[in-house]
């Protein structure tokens, strides 16, 4: 379907309805990566899921594929805290968005501490937060949908409580869009050690108001 002013949005999608069919086609996309692999999510546990997932990114970057993965401060903090070193020595660039554990959010509570304002600043600040959830293999192909990289969304690993979510699997030039809006959050997180990359001007990625795609970048 074809919305009235909108481009015509993929030249291939495919839809998914469970987690194992999305996390197979997943991997098997990882796999074929020839350039690069970016990704982005809000949890990423150390569990079944998230282990066989870093065993993969690990063997993209050893034979030259570029890895970079954004987790949220909080939805990943777990796994931040737990992760595998060989994942990083294989290769692989893992950037934080907003952790608690780094100076802005060190400010704020010092701010909370000392006056009304500050404890909003401090709620506003901790509540910056990354919802999204999707992988781009070699800037064409882009997975994208609710699931978190948790054992919770695959059979395989759950049994029948498993959780029911929907991916979905599109490839075209619109996936531009979406590693335009990965490269803005990825200039604005922080490495492992707690360095903070960017310091330019905060712009927001411009997007066609033709273009099927869709960013949640502002407060509203």
């Amino acid at each position: 379907m074809q919305i009235r002013g909108m481009r015509a949005p993929w030249v291939q999608e495919q839809l998914y309805f469970d987690g194992d069919r999305y996390f197979d086609a997943l991997i098997a996309a990882i796999e074929r990566a020839q350039k690069s692999i970016v990704l982005e999510t809000y949890i990423f546990y150390s569990d079944e899921m998230g282990r066989w997932l870093e065993s993969h990114l690990a063997s993209a970057a050893k034979r030259g594929v570029r890895v970079r993965v954004v987790v949220d401060g909080i939805g990943a903090n777990s796994w931040i805290h737990a992760w595998n070193p060989l994942l990083l020595k294989s290769g692989v660039e893992v950037r934080i968005w907003n952790p608690l554990y780094v100076g802005p959010f060190l400010m704020s509570v010092a701010r909370g501490l000392l006056s009304r304002k500050g404890v909003s600043r401090l709620l506003s600040h901790t509540n910056r937060r990354t919802h999204r959830k999707y992988c781009v293999i070699d800037g064409e192909t882009a997975f994208v949908g609710s699931l978190n990289i948790s054992s919770a969304h695959l059979a395989r690993f759950s049994g029948d409580k498993a959780w029911r979510d929907t991916g979905i699997q599109v490839h075209g030039p619109e996936v531009d869009q979406i590693c335009n809006a990965f490269d803005h959050v990825w200039d604005r997180s922080y490495t492992p050690s707690g360095r903070h990359m960017w310091f330019g001007r905060r712009r927001h990625p411009e997007l066609d108001v033709q273009s099927p795609v869709r960013l949640n970048l502002t407060r509203r």
